[in-house]
């Protein structure tokens, strides 16, 4: 006979013995209040294979002749309570000890009780009673199954610039899904993602309103393109940005509440702009005049570009803006830095570099202009510089957000972060192309050199 032990949410199953002569004895733990002893058992203590008695227990013995017919019993009983069966200990016992009882600790000791008729007729529970327990126990199993159906999985929705076939983008996308999980957010599983990929900015309007109807509880937006197509669209989902320029430009009170439905990471810093452009002084530090380039309207008129330009005075740096914007606007705007003798690019970036950094790498050798970016992912694939926060951290770091919100969380209240770890990348293959040697301090402080 198996011995059963009922425990939530372990799986059934169910394992038989060759004892001699069948003489087993099963024992269950039942965790739920779903079995109650009924009577006493007159004989003293619980029976132990091969051990006499130790303890009365209060008990109640069961015609129970088979081990299967536990099992169904012990099966509908437990369902009905919402726990699980998994079968456990064997052992053996003698003739003499084999019978059925319920004790109040939730011990249940199995035999076949072969014990003298009129004995047995006195202490034995009667059968309808355990029928009628064992119907209502199958009955009740659908009920409860019913009750126990999870609810509609929450939605999450991305909309993302770029190419999935794109690997550096996908690498932040799989920083962003591995994160959730951590979190016990598996898509497909507890939570659906929904994601949209634009080729080019223009598309995101259109993508951000499909994303909307589709019913999403979350919005992920990463670049300031995505999220200003996410605000237009909607003022009540909750919309994470990553990546963001200043969100007092697109309508948040304040970094520490924001208001409204928009929160999430921000990289908008003017001061981080201005750190850079020194990285750039002291690895050229011959250059004299640097081309400020973009690709987001609006940002030359904002208070970044404003301070940008001090820090660049008062490096004794000229500063030459350049705009990017539109069908062609990284070979134009390479060919104004070059036209106004620009020795350097500090380019301003978006998801739209980042989808175009290879081409804007050829550029710039062609050229002759080294580029200082934001994101090393331009680093990567030919750029000179970078400094800047790691994107797959960003994402990592917007999953917590999403967390948050599933479990409660007002976007409004939920402060603005900006990133607090910025990492310097060098290529020096790149500079060694160009003819520039950067200074060994710069080297020595960079956290990745490229070779």
């Amino acid at each position: 006979m198996p011995g059963v032990r009922v425990t939530p949410g372990a799986p059934f199953h169910v394992a038989r013995t060759s004892a001699p002569n069948h003489q087993v004895t099963a024992r269950a733990h039942v965790e739920t209040d779903a079995l109650r002893p009924v009577s006493k058992w007159g004989k003293r203590g619980v029976l132990r294979p091969g051990s006499p008695p130790q303890r009365p227990p209060q008990s109640v013995r069961c015609p129970f002749t088979h081990w299967t017919t536990v099992v169904a019993f012990l099966a509908g009983a437990a369902y009905a309570a919402g726990v699980r069966l998994s079968f456990v200990t064997l052992g053996t016992v003698p003739d003499s000890r084999r019978m059925g009882t319920f004790s109040e600790r939730g011990t249940f000791v199995l035999g076949s009780a072969r014990l003298p008729p009129s004995r047995a007729m006195t202490t034995m529970m009667d059968r309808r009673v355990f029928l009628g327990t064992l119907a209502g126990g199958l009955l009740a199993a659908p009920l409860a199954a019913q009750a126990q159906q999870p609810g509609p999985k929450p939605r999450v929705g991305l909309l993302l610039t770029g190419s999935p076939l794109d690997k550096a983008q996908t690498r932040e996308l799989e920083a962003f899904t591995k994160k959730l999980a951590q979190l016990g957010w598996v898509d497909g599983e507890t939570l659906t993602v929904k994601t949209r990929w634009a080729g080019t900015p223009d598309r995101l309007p259109a993508l951000a309103a499909e994303v909307v109807g589709t019913g999403v509880d979350v919005l992920v937006t990463p670049g300031p393109a995505a999220t200003d197509a996410a605000r237009r669209t909607t003022s009540a989902i909750p919309t994470l940005m990553i990546a963001g320029t200043d969100p007092r430009m697109i309508g948040a009170a304040s970094l520490a509440r924001p208001g409204g439905n928009l929160t999430g990471l921000t990289i908008g810093q003017p001061e981080v702009h201005g750190k850079r452009l020194e990285l750039l002084k002291e690895a050229l530090p011959g250059v004299r005049r640097v081309a400020a380039l973009w690709d987001v309207m609006g940002y030359e008129t904002g208070p970044g570009f404003a301070m940008l330009g001090a820090t660049a005075k008062s490096l004794g740096l000229e500063l030459q803006q350049v705009d990017a914007t539109g069908h062609g606007g990284y070979e134009r705007a390479f060919n104004a830095a070059a036209r106004g003798g620009a020795g350097a690019v500090l380019l301003l970036e978006s998801p739209r570099t980042v989808v175009h950094r290879a081409y804007i790498a050829q550029l710039a050798v062609k050229r002759r202009l080294p580029v200082m970016s934001q994101f090393s992912r331009l680093v990567e694939v030919g750029g000179l510089m970078s400094y800047g926060p790691e994107l797959s951290d960003l994402f990592a770091r917007a999953a917590i957000y999403v967390d948050k919100i599933l479990k409660g969380a007002k976007s409004a209240d939920l402060p603005i972060e900006q990133p607090t770890k910025f990492e310097l990348v060098i290529n020096l293959k790149t500079a060694k192309a160009l003819g520039l040697t950067i200074p060994p301090s710069l080297l020595q402080r960079a956290d990745q050199v490229i070779e």
